[in-house]
């Protein structure tokens, strides 16, 4: 038998560091510490340690990941920040993360499907900057994004232009702003000069 002779506190107040006859064993959740009794002076078996350790590690992240996912839907990448910030050992992120794609709990094409039908009036260029931020692959992204271009984003634009004009005087300048405004949404030019052309065959336009 062995015996724990030493748990230091890191940096991250969340882990500590675990020594086993008098050498540096290895880093834990303090909780996981905590929760399986380990303490200094305590005789264990090195071997059922790494075990109970894994194992406790391993269930801990899950758990957390279950409580953030019920409430709403991450992405991979997002999951891993999450997990690698809160202290978890590279091992541990990538049996949960891999766990819970195997259980569908995570699934980055559902996902970009899902953000890319519900983004209100983001342009497609808009969705695909922000998939890219959250760590979706080109490939889905690329699938997602291109329902909506197939839709095509005329109604998106004609919404907003309509929100961005109200109560403005009837002129080009203002027409130019708007158009202006819209490129800077993502838009692209053909579609946003539609618009501005539909403005402008319109007789009440000055």
């Amino acid at each position: 038998m062995s015996k724990i002779t030493k748990i230091t506190q890191q940096r991250n107040k969340a882990r500590v560091n675990l020594f086993v006859d008098g050498s540096f064993f290895c880093s834990l959740m303090a909780e996981t510490a905590i929760a399986n009794g380990l303490k200094e002076n305590k005789e264990v078996d090195e071997e059922y340690l790494k075990e109970i350790i894994l194992e406790s590690e391993q269930r801990r992240a899950m758990d957390y990941c279950l409580f953030i996912l019920a409430k709403k839907p991450y992405t991979r990448f997002e999951l891993k920040t999450k997990l690698i910030t809160k202290g978890y050992e590279d091992d541990v992120v990538y049996y949960v993360l891999n766990k819970l794609s195997e259980y569908n709990y995570v699934n980055d094409s559902e996902y970009a499907q899902f953000y890319a039908n519900n983004c209100g009036l983001k342009s497609a260029r808009q969705i695909e900057q922000k998939l890219m931020q959250k760590g979706v692959s080109s490939e889905n992204i690329k699938n997602a994004v291109n329902g909506v271009k197939i839709k095509g984003e005329s109604d998106k634009i004609a919404i907003i232009s309509a929100k961005y004009l109200k109560n403005k005087p009837k002129n080009d300048e203002n027409l130019n702003k708007l158009f202006r405004y819209l490129v800077s949404k993502g838009f692209s030019y053909e579609d946003v000069k539609s618009q501005i052309r539909r403005y402008k065959d319109d007789e009440s336009w000055d």
